[in-house]
């Protein structure tokens, strides 16, 4: 009887003993996928926030640039947690863990996310470069304004991106002498040609106080 107690006893107690092991391993299994769950889940909410607000931007076309310029410019900083994450996967799957209730990302997911992240800001850029050339060009050539731009910077003498009084007064007297055209005081001013029509309309809107125009 004794004897028979004796090994009830020890196999009670063995049994806690395996119970207190398997315990602290499935707890140390749950914090480890916590660690995960806290480094994947905000950094896969954050490039949904960041991509949704850089789509429903409604900055000018220079600032969205700027922006997505910056992103890219951090991405590595953006990025730090990923190589963290991978390492966390790598031990959640060597520790043969399937499930973690803090979380449906795996490291392969969060990985593929920035994958998207980058091609997104990469191909924003490209896009938002082009809006904004086609936004300059309104209209004309490359070639043409190119040939505005040169014309402009001929003019512009302390190259500040505008002309003052003086610098357009020597600028359509200039332009009226290679027209042949010397306006008298009874006379109109001749109209200006078609290339300062073309630099005022797209580099100043009609506006005198950028470039191609006087300063107000």
């Amino acid at each position: 009887m004794a004897d028979a107690r004796g090994a009830l006893t020890h196999a009670l107690q063995d049994r806690r003993t395996a119970y207190n092991i398997e315990l602290k391993r499935q707890q140390e299994n749950d914090a480890l996928c916590k660690r995960f769950a806290d480094l994947a889940d905000p950094l896969s909410k954050w490039i949904s926030e960041q991509k949704d607000a850089i789509t429903k931007s409604k900055d000018d076309l220079e600032a969205q640039l700027a922006n997505v310029e910056q992103r890219l410019a951090s991405v590595a900083h953006d990025g730090a947690n990923l190589a963290e994450i991978s390492r966390l996967q790598d031990e959640i799957d060597g520790k043969g863990i399937t499930t973690n209730r803090h979380t449906l990302l795996t490291a392969k997911d969060v990985v593929a996310q920035w994958g998207q992240w980058e091609n997104f800001l990469a191909q924003k850029k490209v896009m938002l470069e082009e809006a904004i050339a086609h936004h300059k060009l309104r209209g004309i050539t490359p070639e043409q304004y190119a040939e505005i731009e040169d014309t402009f910077r001929q003019f512009d003498k302390n190259s500040r991106g505008f002309l003052e009084a003086k610098e357009l007064k020597a600028t359509l007297y200039s332009l009226g002498e290679e027209r042949g055209v010397r306006p008298s005081p009874s006379s109109p001013s001749p109209s200006p040609p078609p290339l300062t029509r073309i630099a005022f309309f797209h580099t100043g809107q009609g506006d005198c106080c950028h470039r191609a125009a006087v300063r107000c």
